[in-house]
């Protein structure tokens, strides 16, 4: 699969405490779930300093398997609005746009203090360019201030893409939330593969079992995809208007269905890549998500 082709790749963490295990997974958008491609199991002894740099680590593989030239936006969460997070973004030549903290200190030619200060009100969007981020060991980059009208408080998020405005920032931000749902399909325990529940306390062990989780995802997804294509919606719900379940459900409905072999299915999979698009940047650019469990 190549990823110069329309792909949103996304990067979810998840730990177990108890086992003293965890795993990072980086994953590629498809019609509103993701397609498993990179993960890294680690025992927490084996952390060195904090997850911080197993978290750098995977962004450092992944530019060695996308190649120097595909150009990637990241998008992350609160949690990751660090300096060294931008830092290793700009080195990798990664774009990035990561929601931050609003007491998060700042100077610019426009406005110094701490975000949550700046003069914004609902409905208003506002990008400040050549921004010092943080007192100590500040790093330079773009902060965007938006508050859609819809919702509670504004969004803090700061960027290197200084060519996009802020209402195109918050857009591109949004489309996060929708890999959301394959994070929530491998963790519920009624409709998913209940994955927090797991009793696996090796970390080789863990890797290999989300080899097989990964396979068996890919598999429903592609079976998914072609019950899409070739029946109507009325087969598996109570309607027939097109995207009342995502592929993962239908996958798991067509189960006992005469289906074709798998490397058909990989075929058609592979076709429908180059059509996702709705994860792409206006400049073309997919889209990487951080998302921290």
């Amino acid at each position: 699969m190549s990823l110069t082709r329309p792909s949103v790749p996304a990067c979810r963490g998840l730990s177990h405490p108890q086992f003293a295990v965890g795993f990072n997974e980086m994953a590629t958008r498809l019609r509103g779930r993701a397609l498993p491609l990179l993960w890294a199991v680690y025992r927490y002894e084996d952390v060195y300093r904090s997850q911080n740099n197993l978290e750098y680590g995977l962004l450092r593989v992944f530019r060695i398997m996308v190649g120097a030239s595909v150009r990637v936006t990241i998008l992350a969460d609160r949690g990751f609005g660090r300096t060294e997070m931008a830092r290793v973004c700009q080195a990798l030549a990664f774009h990035y746009i990561v929601r931050i903290q609003p007491s998060v200190w700042i100077r610019s030619d426009r406005f110094t203090g701490r975000l949550i200060e700046y003069p914004i009100h609902r409905g208003q969007r506002h990008l400040l360019r050549n921004v010092w981020y943080r007192k100590a060991t500040p790093v330079f980059q773009h902060v965007a201030v938006v508050w859609l009208a819809e919702r509670r408080e504004p969004w803090y998020l700061m960027t290197d893409e200084a060519h996009v405005k802020a209402q195109g920032l918050s857009k591109i931000f949004a489309r996060r939330m929708s890999i959301e749902e394959y994070f929530r399909d491998t963790k519920s325990n009624r409709n998913g593969f209940a994955l927090r529940l797991i009793q696996i306390k090796d970390s080789q062990r863990l890797s290999r079992f989300l080899l097989i989780l990964a396979l068996a995802y890919i598999l429903l997804v592609t079976v998914g995809l072609y019950a899409s294509e070739r029946f109507r919606s009325g087969q598996w719900c109570s309607n027939n208007r097109a995207g009342e379940c995502c592929l993962f459900t239908l996958g798991k409905f067509m189960q006992s269905r005469h289906l074709p072999t798998f490397n058909y299915l990989l075929r058609n999979l592979k076709h429908e890549l180059p059509k996702t698009k709705l994860g792409m940047t206006q400049l073309g650019v997919p889209i990487v998500s951080f998302d921290d469990l």
